[in-house]
């Protein structure tokens, strides 16, 4: 298939620009919105009065803020105190997007394409509502409560178990998790417009002085054992390891290697392969998978676990 024609299934090919319309002289906006976060999917068009816009469709951003990754009453709130005219940008759910908030947080993507940005964009409007957790120790300059909520092991298996984690991974034996936000009550006021951009100003500038409190302490002693990774400006979590299910105790072996597990067939029958440790599964922009060979530097459409002799089969 011609580069043309993948950039045309691309998602990003198909957003629609427009403006909401209001409703008769009492100004009532021609548009209603569901989903959310704390719904674990992405804010879509629930009712469409006026024209203009599509039911069902994902919504992007609202007068400029973009609002993947809000929960339902943050993207409500912000739609509600929006300056007008309301500019809104939305997509029809496919072209690799789709309404489910935890399957596009999984995707690897290139780093630095549209979709790998988009990922980023989605986490920081999650921590606005949602604090990331990781089973790791503080580190300097980091508060419990405010940049991280530290958990144990067991801590961290139970919100596995319990579905309260959206994406979940492990980076140099230690967990990471991305919560599901919770509902906002009729107690605590929607994110407006104007807070949205304060609050994410903060967050970023907080996040850029952990990131450069961490640089110094890496720049100081080059032995610390588990540097960089997940704190700093993205405070995201960490690209490898990443799985859908109870992360498992480690049972020897190279932990930079990317472990994916398949369950299906008759008897529950398991087949856990692993990516050897310098290749790393990617999505190009159009939301083809194809893999990345660190050493050497070169991309290949075939899985190299296909060669792994480290493939297990289980029944469990």
């Amino acid at each position: 298939m011609s580069k043309t024609a993948l950039k045309k299934q691309h998602w990003r090919s198909h957003v629609q620009d427009s403006f909401i319309p209001l409703l008769g002289s009492s100004g009532e906006l021609g548009i209603a919105v569901g989903g959310g976060a704390d719904y674990g999917e992405f804010p879509f068009v629930t009712s469409a009065l006026g024209g203009g816009l599509t039911v069902g469709d994902i919504v992007l951003e609202i007068g400029g803020t973009p609002v993947l990754g809000m929960t339902v009453g943050d993207v409500r709130g912000v739609l509600n105190s929006c300056p007008h005219p309301i500019r809104i940008k939305t997509v029809s759910p496919g072209f690799t997007l789709c309404k489910d908030l935890r399957l596009y947080l999984s995707k690897c993507f290139t780093p630095g394409s549209v979709d790998s940005q988009l990922q980023q964009v989605i986490r920081e409007n999650l921590y606005l509502r949602a604090l990331p957790c990781t089973t790791r120790q503080p580190r300097d300059g980091e508060i419990a409560g405010v940049d991280y909520n530290f958990v144990s092991i067991e801590e961290f298996f139970s919100l596995e178990e319990s579905g309260a984690l959206l994406e979940s991974g492990k980076f140099k034996g230690n967990y990471y998790g991305t919560p599901r936000p919770v509902h906002v009550s009729a107690d605590s006021p929607p994110i407006t417009y104007q807070e949205h951009r304060n609050l994410l100003r903060n967050f970023r500038t907080r996040s850029k002085s952990l990131s450069n409190l961490e640089k110094a302490a890496e720049d100081g002693d080059n032995s610390e054992e588990d540097s960089g990774g997940s704190a700093g400006v993205s405070r995201r979590l960490p690209r490898i390891h990443r799985n859908h299910r109870r992360p498992r105790a480690s049972g020897g072996g190279d932990e930079r290697a990317a472990e994916t597990t398949v369950t299906g067939g008759e008897g529950g029958a398991r087949v856990r392969s692993v990516m050897p440790d310098h290749w790393e599964p990617a999505f190009s922009d159009p939301g083809e998978l194809h893999y990345i060979d660190h050493n050497p530097k070169r991309t290949s459409w075939q899985s190299p676990r296909a060669s792994s002799r480290e493939t297990v089969y289980k029944n469990e």
